[in-house]
């Protein structure tokens, strides 16, 4: 996981705007929710996909809402807009953010192996009433994060992905840099229900867990929700998924 590294000091928005996009994610970036590990899959050229999602991350809360469109086969463009209210200081921090992402799999199989790759570009206006004196209450940072994507699938429903990335933030002329790795697994419990689980980690930082469900209501139309720990903070999200 080598990766060039910036040593600036941290964009003081850096942490929001995370927590607002999963770690800086589109919907299209996403190995079926909850998972936190991208996969190398697109939805079929012509496919669209609307997401709504609800999370949180020790005092941070957020609502997102997301679009997916397949333009072209293994090519998956999303866009997405999140709000967030962080009550770590008093009054509490907000943060609005707008995140790009394209993704191309070139190779890609129902089952077996498949690879790609994921650029996630975002925006983020933050706003710090609580601000010490001689810093700005109101900063704009823009993050872009460039992944590489390797999923395997079976013909009985399992499956296992894995990321290798580097993610870059600029805000207010300070910068920064962090290379990450993700793994993810998917467990079919019965026809409709899924169980997944993944393990992240960034640069300097230790791994997060995350534990999920997935439930398909009806072709297309699923609901899902999970938990997770680390770095001493519990994080999740809930949420609802159609594809059409």
């Amino acid at each position: 996981m080598a990766a060039a590294r910036i040593h600036h000091r941290p964009c003081p928005w850096r942490h929001a705007a995370a927590t607002v996009l999963g770690v800086s994610w589109a919907l299209a970036s996403h190995a079926e929710s909850p998972m936190l590990t991208d996969d190398a899959g697109t939805l079929e050229a012509g496919g669209f996909k609307i997401e709504a999602r609800h999370t949180w991350d020790a005092l941070a809360r957020s609502e997102e809402l997301a679009f997916g469109f397949a333009p072209l086969p293994k090519v998956e463009l999303g866009l997405s807009a999140a709000s967030e209210r962080d009550r770590t200081n008093h009054p509490a921090d907000t943060a609005q953010v707008r995140g790009l992402s394209v993704k191309w799999v070139p190779l890609q199989s129902e089952t077996g192996l498949s690879l790609g790759v994921l650029l996630d570009v975002s925006h983020a206006q933050r706003h710090r009433p609580s601000a010490p004196p001689g810093e700005p209450q109101h900063e704009t940072g823009h993050e872009w994060s460039l992944t590489l994507l390797a999923s395997h699938r079976d013909a009985t429903g399992h499956a296992v992905h894995a990321n290798l990335g580097t993610q870059r933030a600029e805000s207010e002329g300070l910068l920064g840099r962090v290379a990450f790795w993700s793994v993810g697994y998917e467990h079919p419990l019965a026809e409709h229900l899924q169980l997944t689980l993944d393990l992240r980690r960034a640069q300097d930082a230790r791994a997060d867990t995350q534990l999920g469900l997935r439930f398909e209501i009806q072709p297309g139309l699923k609901i899902y929700g999970a938990a997770g720990r680390g770095n001493r903070r519990d994080f999740g999200t809930v949420g609802l998924a159609w594809e059409f």
